[in-house]
């Protein structure tokens, strides 16, 4: 949270809440509601933060016919979300924050209560004071040497240390979409694509695993003494190892992955000859990229997988006996999107 963008926030909200009402130069009595998660700073940490950055704040439970304060904090997953509400004679103005840390934010609010209750505010906390210089001894009366006093020691702080970032957790989410493969028939192979998958919210290095179901028939092929037709019966394994994000679960991700398919690969000819093994085995792999975008974050989100597979064995469709009318590509593309519901 940079803080020139943070003092930018607080005054437009400082002029937002003293806009439309004028007050004496004096200090001012506000109702404060104050709810934050263990491992917050408390309510006296705040009272106290808002006091050292101006002389007119005070706080009280119930303040009739004046403003009140609304400190909101929920956890995220990897941060913390949480909201400002001020609240006078039936109007509301609101200002939500996130932050990696509880502390941050917590400052966050500090400074807009600060400078809503007292414009002149400070922007930024006041210096501990240094401690009082250590008195010298008072030599005795008598005429022998005096005794030199040992300095009191001082006092050891230690360093402080960030909180630990949150432990990673696991989810189970299940999906339904589309899935394409290219390179069996002519044209793409479209299937409904239901999933399942299990992941990290861990990042770089990141174990996660999704399982499709492929059902997918193409389009009528010309032979020539017919047509025939083309269908995927396969699941759909993908495994990733490296996960990307650029900011909080709100922001969208990146997944480096490898997929495996696995079933059967059918030819249904009709006024053509029977080709030769009409129902064959199916194995392909290769690499995809998934990306992420979530519509609402722990809940509800959007992925998109793109990538190829190469067939262990590319399949020939040929007359019996004759000329050989269809090959499977050695290379294939593959493209699928999801609408993702978490479990847990």
């Amino acid at each position: 949270m940079r803080f020139g963008g943070l003092v930018a926030i607080a005054l437009s909200l400082a002029l937002a809440l003293t806009a439309t009402t004028t007050r004496a130069d004096e200090p001012e009595t506000v109702a404060l509601a104050y709810r934050v998660p263990k491992g917050c700073p408390d309510e006296k940490a705040f009272t106290s933060a808002v006091a050292s950055r101006t002389p007119k704040a005070r706080f009280a439970k119930e303040v009739p016919h004046g403003r009140r304060f609304v400190v909101d904090v929920r956890r995220t997953g990897a941060g913390f979300a949480g909201r400002l509400v001020v609240e006078e004679s039936g109007e509301r103005a609101t200002r939500e924050v996130t932050s990696g840390r509880c502390e941050d934010l917590v400052e966050a609010f500090v400074l807009f209560t600060a400078i809503a209750i007292d414009p002149s505010a400070s922007l930024v906390p006041p210096a501990p004071e240094p401690p009082p210089p250590a008195e010298e001894p008072v030599p005795p009366l008598e005429e022998s040497p005096p005794i030199a006093a040992l300095p009191p020691p001082r006092e050891r702080r230690a360093p402080s240390r960030p909180p630990p970032a949150p432990k990673p957790v696991w989810h189970l989410t299940v999906g339904s979409g589309a899935y394409v493969a290219t390179g069996i028939a002519d044209g793409g192979m479209v299937s409904v694509y239901p999933v399942a998958d299990l992941s990290s919210t861990r990042r770089g290095l990141s174990p996660s695993a999704r399982l499709g179901l492929v059902w997918a028939n193409s389009d009528g092929q010309q032979a020539p003494s017919g047509s025939f037709t083309f269908g995927l019966r396969a699941l759909v394994l993908s495994a990733c190892a490296i996960h990307v994000r650029l900011g909080t679960e709100v922001a969208p991700s990146l997944r480096l992955c490898g997929a495996f398919e696995g079933g059967a690969l059918l030819v249904r000819p009709y006024a053509l000859v029977l080709p030769n093994d009409t129902n064959r085995p199916w194995f392909a792999a290769g690499p995809l990229v998934r990306i992420g975008l979530p519509l609402l974050p722990g809940r509800l989100d959007v992925s998109a997988d793109a990538g190829f597979v190469v067939p262990f064995e590319r399949e020939q469709v040929f007359l019996r006996p004759g000329p050989t009318v269809a090959t499977v590509d050695s290379v294939g593309a593959r493209v699928s999107a999801t609408l993702n519901l978490r479990l847990f």
